[in-house]
């Protein structure tokens, strides 16, 4: 319902919630590719989307995985290679209950080789103080 309604229509903005299924990620990938902002949700963190077949696409592009197998033995391996063509570059992740805390990824390619190397990656970690009306970051490995 959604790539057909890209062909009529031109909008400046896409937002999908929960995205999920194959359709939803073929539209939000036609809307990038138009230069539209794609805003999303879906289920799990960053770690859980990349074993997710379907959703892998949104921050890997794709082909980097089988990529970054054929690459493996090279320890050398190019950051930009695994998300050249990933729908998010941004991830903010939610925890349910943990409604005054949140973790955003702004290099999704950088975190993306770091995970698929073994490593953990670079995150914002940003806290709501409710005592002094400000919001706190940190910076850490997730």
């Amino acid at each position: 319902m959604m790539v057909p309604s890209l062909d009529q229509q031109a909008p400046d903005i896409m937002v999908i919630d929960e995205i999920g299924r194959p359709n939803a990620v073929e539209a939000a990938r036609k809307s990038k590719q138009r230069g539209m902002r794609v805003i999303a949700t879906a289920y799990g963190d960053l770690r859980k989307l990349l074993k997710n077949e379907p959703l892998r696409s949104l921050v890997d592009g794709g082909a980097g995985f089988a990529r970054y197998q054929k690459a493996n033995c090279d320890r050398s391996i190019d950051a930009g290679m695994h998300c050249d063509q990933a729908i998010f570059e941004v991830i903010i992740e939610l925890r349910r209950g943990h409604y005054d805390t949140w973790k955003i990824t702004l290099d999704s390619a950088r975190a993306v080789h770091d995970i698929l190397a073994g490593q953990e990656y670079q995150v914002q970690l940003r806290r709501r103080s409710k005592l002094k009306n400000a919001i706190q970051c940190f910076t850490g490995k997730a």
